[in-house]
């Protein structure tokens, strides 16, 4: 084989391979957005990457609503972190209390309920941040926000309800 020859056959060899793989990455992002319109299933323990308030407008495309937003659940965001290192804790101890052997019914419910308090703790205050936010929008970005909460990472079933 001829110098040429031999550079034209790698060429052409990390050529295919290229174009392998971007067919295959562009037909992957066609079949998630086809099967999974809010984006790819979430994988693994813990809250969803989309979860919260500002990754629950991060697809509205209002830049009004996405200031408003800040603001009200910019003030919130300690409350938040400090949540979200609370529900890491207590997942991790309901890990740990699913993991013993023989399973500790008290533990397990003690860990469930720590978790369960923290969520709701959590969730109490994205409602606040909701409430708070909900009067300062115009009934357009009202109607977005409705649309993305009820198809929202937590609904993503084709079944879930068209927003009024």
């Amino acid at each position: 084989m001829t110098p040429t020859l031999r550079k034209l056959s790698i060429a052409l060899a990390l050529s295919l391979g290229l174009n392998f793989f971007l067919a295959g990455f562009v037909a992957s992002r066609v079949w998630l957005r086809r099967h999974h319109e809010d984006g790819p299933p979430h994988q693994g323990m813990g809250p969803h990457p989309m979860a919260g308030p500002m990754g629950m407008l991060q697809d509205v495309d209002d830049p009004v609503l996405h200031k408003r937003a800040e603001k009200v659940f910019g003030a919130r965001r300690d409350h938040f972190e400090r949540d979200r290192k609370r529900m890491n804790e207590a997942r991790a101890k309901v890990a740990e209390a699913l993991s013993r052997e023989p399973p500790d019914r008290a533990a397990l419910e003690a860990a469930f309920g720590e978790l369960r308090n923290v969520t709701t703790a959590s969730q109490t205050e994205l409602h606040a941040g909701l409430i708070e936010l909900a009067p300062t929008l115009t009934p357009e970005q009202r109607q977005k926000l409705i649309r993305k909460w009820t198809k929202g990472p937590h609904r993503r079933h084709r079944h879930a309800p068209d927003a009024p």
